[in-house]
């Protein structure tokens, strides 16, 4: 089944919410180490399998007149098809005398391409204006595998997001289908190294 954009009736869509839950499977563990107090790490971490990440994607969608399009549950790119569940409510007419559909849903997939890099979270059924501006760039084997195997727009996020440069005051990002790795920060996590200047 083809990806199927719905630019035509884009109108008609109420709302169309995504959301993308990673999980980060480090494949190591953290085993107690018997031993003197001196000054040694208390555990020896284990590298047992190759890390992996899982990825579920929530969608809840409403349309009039007819269904939304939603997410295919299925193998695609380099996300194999773990399961889910979708529910469409069967519609009512409206006051208006049209229908209003509406569907949610959850799918879980595996990442089956080992990285390290950005999230591709995929798209709605039309493309924004801000996304349609994006210029189109070429594929090659720089690319992370995940993004290599995907549509344009992760493509275009992983270049844009190598553009960057966080103390631009005036950088913006429009590809939304793609959350490259620029924007993820160690700082975060342990404090920066050093402070900005605000005189």
């Amino acid at each position: 089944m083809a990806y199927t954009l719905d630019q035509e009736q884009t109108q008609l869509y109420k709302d169309y919410d995504l959301q993308n839950d990673y999980t980060f499977v480090s494949g190591a563990f953290a085993l107690p180490v018997a031993g003197e107090e001196d000054g040694t790490s208390p555990v020896d971490v284990v590298q047992a399998f190759r890390p992996y990440r899982v990825r579920n994607l929530k969608f809840s969608a409403s349309k009039n007149n007819s269904p939304p399009i939603l997410p295919s549950p299925q193998t695609t790119g380099a996300f194999s098809f773990l399961g889910g569940d979708i529910s469409v409510p069967s519609p009512y007419p409206t006051s208006n005398n049209s229908f209003q559909w509406t569907a949610n849903g959850e799918l879980t997939f595996v990442c089956t391409a080992a990285t390290t890099d950005g999230l591709i979270l995929g798209n709605r059924p039309m493309i924004f204006e801000q996304q349609a501006a994006i210029p189109q760039f070429s594929s090659g084997s720089d690319l992370p595998a995940d993004v290599q195997v995907a549509g344009r727009g992760p493509i275009a996020g992983y270049r844009l997001g190598e553009q960057i440069n966080l103390n631009d005051p005036l950088y913006q990002y429009p590809e939304i289908s793609y959350f490259p790795s620029v924007f993820f920060s160690t700082d975060l996590l342990t404090g920066p190294e050093s402070y900005p200047n605000f005189s």
